[in-house]
């Protein structure tokens, strides 16, 4: 595992290329590139964990993810019902690849209770903490609006999101966001406006397959939709493990990813 750690190291400090020659082709191989060595997050469905423009490393890696794992997966061998080919936070590829948290494991029954997971009857825990706070820039008329808590702002004005420390069963501790003020409450208990997605049937997986969802939990399309589903072990190809750079916001570099 040590190895494995100065593996990552050396290919975000030097480089793909001088990694491979000092590491070998053996370790070098277990890390998964895209274009220009990384994997670039086109969408803000995992945050704030990742943002839009991270240039993230993935490890490649075989079997069953654990719990909690932020990985890379390719979304049309997890499709397990019809519809189209799902829209928006695509890293491309063919089919193209996505990015979510693992919830659900093979052989257990999933929920969704009011924005909270249920995993074979015990919810994750969820604690609120300071909220997310967006500065639009003044400069952004007419640019598409962030979905905020009170509704979209307008440029030049704050963007709040509820912030909430999540513990899933036997895993450690992530963020989500929230912006439609109703995670872990019930409606009239100050929700009023749940999120489509809020409250989601049980659903029992299958061997091999995963229930994933987004970090950013009213702005993801994930296995709470038909269009993505449950989503095959086989079909996972990487694990995210780092932030390598974001060329507008350098001071998320080098970072493990939550």
């Amino acid at each position: 595992m040590r190895r494995e750690r100065w593996a990552l190291i050396a290919v975000l400090a030097f480089g793909l290329p001088l990694a491979a020659l000092v590491l070998g082709p053996p370790l070098f191989g277990r890390v998964m590139a895209g274009a220009g060595g990384y994997l670039i997050v086109p969408s803000d469905a995992m945050a704030p964990n990742l943002l839009p423009g991270d240039r993230v490393v993935a490890q490649a890696r075989s079997g069953k993810p654990g719990r909690g794992a932020v990985v890379v997966y390719r979304l049309d061998e997890s499709r397990t019902a019809g519809g189209g080919t799902a829209g928006g936070g695509t890293l491309g590829g063919a089919p193209p690849l996505r990015i979510g948290r693992v919830i659900g494991l093979p052989g257990e029954t999933v929920a969704m209770v009011h924005g909270v997971p249920v995993i074979d009857g015990t919810a994750a825990e969820v604690v609120q903490i300071e909220d997310d706070v967006l500065e639009i820039p003044a400069d952004r008329a007419g640019a598409p609006r962030p979905r905020c808590l009170g509704g979209p702002a307008a440029p030049g004005e704050p963007c709040r999101r509820e912030r909430w420390r999540e513990r899933l069963p036997g895993a450690l501790p992530h963020v989500v966001l929230n912006f439609q003020g109703c995670l872990g409450r019930a409606d009239g208990d100050g929700c009023s406006a749940p999120a489509r997605a809020d409250n989601v049937p049980p659903t029992d997986l299958g061997q091999g397959m995963l229930w994933i969802l987004g970090d950013n939990r009213d702005n993801a399309l994930d296995s709470r939709f038909g269009m993505v589903g449950p989503v095959a072990v086989d079909a996972v190809v990487g694990e995210v493990v780092m932030i390598h750079t974001n060329l507008g916001a350098p001071s998320r570099s080098f970072a493990w990813v939550e």
